[in-house]
């Protein structure tokens, strides 16, 4: 789960080489654009307010509007426990501390490790489609799709039978809804039918008045969300006719749509919500709301500025520019673009009072995304917030700190059963439901370090902002939980005397034992070790700071002092 590492690497690179503070609006231009339709998903342009997402696709006849809700997930809390494992905890190191690798090695596989979660079954999923179908349009040229990184919005232009058609897309934070608006430069030349979809049979649509209605379950036996989206549709001159689930609209001048998405993850009465979101945004104009969301969003994009050149490759399509770079031209402004991409989609798919960006942030149009879309917390969910601090937008983790707070109860559940410790653990991954127990494969999932390097995320953020409040209140209680379990957890090595942590590994990594065989569990795994010394002096310090737990800490430095150096 780290074959996006690299990317990240030259993407924290590049903070330190030209950012600078920026506290008036900069007229530099940052647009991904295209002088085509994206004719497959990942081609499509994603727009998110931290909880509603969507991917537009630019489609001149056919209109494709994937949609998203952060909290549109399959199934429910489960356990996966092995109710062996704690029995078996010490015969595996004992056999891991003989050197006998892979005889251990298989020992925790069917004594330690739970079962995994089967694919599609607890899963992230598309909230469904908004498709429009539109007449007469022909002879089509100067067609151009791009977003605007300044303002987080998509538009799509071009001109039929010369009139000049404009669409307009964003998704507002601060008024909770996808906005559309369609125009054309001459009256009475809009004719179009739209209608929401979704894979699968979960749904059910219906159209009345001016609004389009889908509801559905998003489950796997029975468990699961249950959600809601409102489109809400006014049109400016000519007719809106409402059959068989779809609105067309007949020779209007303007029309203006929004949309809504809501689940009962939160909380019931997700149709009911759904329509108060409408029925607030629809008081509003569309250049007021479009005013609202830029002013919002550019509150925390408008930040940070990164400049390397006086750009010369704006005209240039943004793709062709990405070819060119890959055949040995030099862009730097497209470095720029990719640098604020970065932010940009952290600031789409991560709000205070939501969840945290998942695998995909918050970008999925199928029911069954790669690795359930869920939390990876052995490197993913790390890398999603490692720009967050850097770049001035501390806000965003704000999700991610709920979430892993939120990991603490069934995280000491899992510690106590699984291993017989106090404070709490979590593995390689998780999901919206909190799971916490090592599943699958030893090779990626025996590894007792997912907490334990999240919590270090608390810590970066009181040292950047000195917020003694969030450090007494929020990182502590997580830290302390997560450095108890090791206190538990470390044991002694036979031959050196020294602590060491384990059964572990390191993540997706495997061995060849002295006889040959292949293994991935051992005792000690030196990133271990590097996570656990950092989680102790991160206890430490904050003790000092707060003047609070001092035998703790004198617990956690006389354990340091024991534990096994780096190689």
């Amino acid at each position: 789960m780290s074959r996006y590492f690299f990317p990240f690497v030259l993407f924290l690179a590049l903070i330190f080489q030209g950012c600078k503070t920026q506290n008036s609006t900069p007229e530099r231009e940052l647009k991904l654009w295209y002088n085509e339709p994206a004719n497959e998903w990942v081609e499509a342009l994603p727009i998110g307010n931290g909880r509603l997402g969507a991917m537009v696709f630019g489609g001149i006849q056919t209109e494709r509007i994937q949609l998203n809700e952060e909290s549109v997930w399959t199934g429910g809390p489960i356990e996966r426990a092995n109710p062996e494992a704690l029995e078996n905890l010490d015969k595996v190191r004992q056999l891991l501390f003989e050197g006998k690798y892979a005889e251990g090695d298989r020992l925790a596989q069917e004594k330690i490790m739970g079962k995994r979660i089967d694919g599609g079954k607890h899963t992230y999923q598309t909230l469904g489609d908004l498709f429009f179908e539109f007449e007469g349009l022909g002879n089509v040229s100067d067609y151009k799709r791009d977003l605007d990184l300044r303002t987080a919005v998509t538009t799509t232009r071009f001109t039929s039978d010369g009139v000049k058609y404009t669409r307009e897309v964003f998704a507002s934070a601060s008024d909770q809804v996808i906005a559309v608006k369609i125009s054309a430069s001459e009256k009475g030349k809009l004719n179009f039918t739209t209608w929401l979809e979704r894979p699968g049979d979960a749904e059910v649509v219906s159209a009345s008045g001016n609004q389009l209605l889908m509801t559905g379950f998003a489950q796997y036996k029975g468990r699961g969300t249950r959600f809601a989206s409102v489109v809400n549709v006014e049109n400016t001159g000519g007719e809106l006719v409402a059959a068989d689930g779809k609105m067309t609209v007949k020779n209007a001048d303007e029309v203006l749509i929004l949309v809504s998405g809501r689940t009962n993850f939160w909380g019931d009465h997700e149709t009911e919500k759904a329509a108060e979101d409408i029925r607030k945004a629809t008081q509003t104009a569309f250049n007021q709301l479009k005013t609202n969301h830029i002013a919002e969003y550019q509150e925390l994009f408008n930040r940070v500025d990164l400049a390397l050149n006086n750009p010369d490759t704006l005209h240039i399509p943004t793709n062709e520019r990405l070819e060119r770079v890959k055949n040995g031209a030099t862009d730097n402004h497209l470095t720029e673009l990719y640098f604020q991409f970065g932010r940009y989609l952290l600031i789409s798919s991560s709000r205070p009072g939501g969840l945290p960006a998942n695998l995909q942030g918050i970008w999925d149009g199928t029911l069954s995304p790669p690795w359930n879309a869920d939390y990876h917390i052995n490197i993913n969910i790390q890398m999603n917030y490692w720009p967050a601090l850097v770049t001035n937008l501390a806000e965003t983790q704000e999700p991610f700190f709920e979430f892993v707070d939120g990991l603490r109860e069934r995280g000491s559940k899992t510690a106590r059963e699984v291993y017989g410790c106090r404070g709490f653990v979590a593995h390689h991954t998780t999901d919206v439901w909190k799971f916490t127990d090592p599943i699958g494969m030893t090779g990626y999932g025996m590894w007792p370090m997912g907490a334990a390097w999240c919590s270090d995320h608390f810590w970066e953020h009181y040292d950047y902002t000195g917020d003694e409040k969030f450090l007494r209140e929020k990182a502590y209680p997580v830290l302390k939980d997560a450095a108890l379990f090791f206190v538990d957890f470390l044991v002694e090595d036979p031959k050196t005397g020294l602590l060491v942590s384990g059964p572990s590994m390191s993540p997706e990594n495997r061995f060849f034992a002295s006889n040959g065989e292949r293994a991935a569990v051992c005792m000690g795994p030196a990133m271990d070790h590097q996570i656990i010394r950092e989680l102790f002096n991160n206890c430490i310090k904050t003790s000092e700071i707060l003047n609070i737990d001092i035998q703790f800490a004198d617990t956690l430095r006389t354990m340091l002092a024991q534990l096994t150096p780096s190689q």
